[in-house]
């Protein structure tokens, strides 16, 4: 996941931003506490590092690029595998696409991306058909909650929400407040840092 994430924040920050970023990336709880003992949420980190340089090279690839495309299906579908919070992760890549990259959506990539990921869960998603969608209900009482009240599908949620922003902090607070020295901006940089945020 590291080596996936220094490639990418490389090409997005340049050699001593990148090696900033993957320092303070070990400020993540999921990163250096949690990491020994191997679950969903150490898996999520080579698969969401994945996701996100795939997605960038596919959506950056003046030509071609379909083997990009093909690995973000690779890696989005077994993201979903893994934890379903990465649709999150897919949701971002959406907006990301609407709101600075229309032009993508002309090309087949995409959609290739979406088919690869599609067929990937597929399997997991018949099963949970055929299983009453026990891997939500398992989450629901997971999260503290099995009454079925709206206390269970609003304030545990809400407090989950809560508990990952407060973990998240500092990083969001180097992302509203740090600026860094006033100085041109060209379009790559700015492409560069709407996909950050």
């Amino acid at each position: 996941g590291l080596a996936v994430m220094w490639r990418l924040t490389r090409r997005l920050l340049g050699p001593k931003r990148a090696l900033l970023a993957l320092v303070l990336s070990e400020g993540v709880y999921y990163h250096h506490f949690t990491s020994p003992e191997f679950n969903v949420n150490v898996l999520q980190i080579p698969l969401w590092a994945g996701a996100m340089y795939a997605y960038w090279r596919g959506s950056s690839a003046v030509k071609g690029g379909l083997h990009w495309w093909a690995l973000l299906g690779v890696c989005a579908g077994a993201a979903l595998l893994s934890k379903y919070l990465a649709g999150a992760l897919l949701i971002a890549m959406a907006i990301d696409t609407l709101r600075h990259n229309r032009k993508i959506l002309a090309t087949p990539g995409p959609y290739l991306a979406a088919f690869i990921c599609l067929g990937v869960f597929a399997p997991h998603a018949l099963w949970m058909v055929e299983h009453d969608f026990v891997s939500l209900t398992y989450g629901v009482r997971r999260a503290g909650g099995d009454s079925g009240a709206l206390v269970d599908h609003v304030v545990h949620p809400a407090k989950f929400l809560v508990a990952q922003l407060a973990g998240a902090g500092a990083l969001l607070w180097l992302l509203l407040v740090w600026k860094p020295k006033r100085r041109a901006i060209f379009d790559d940089e700015l492409r560069a840092r709407a996909f950050l945020f």
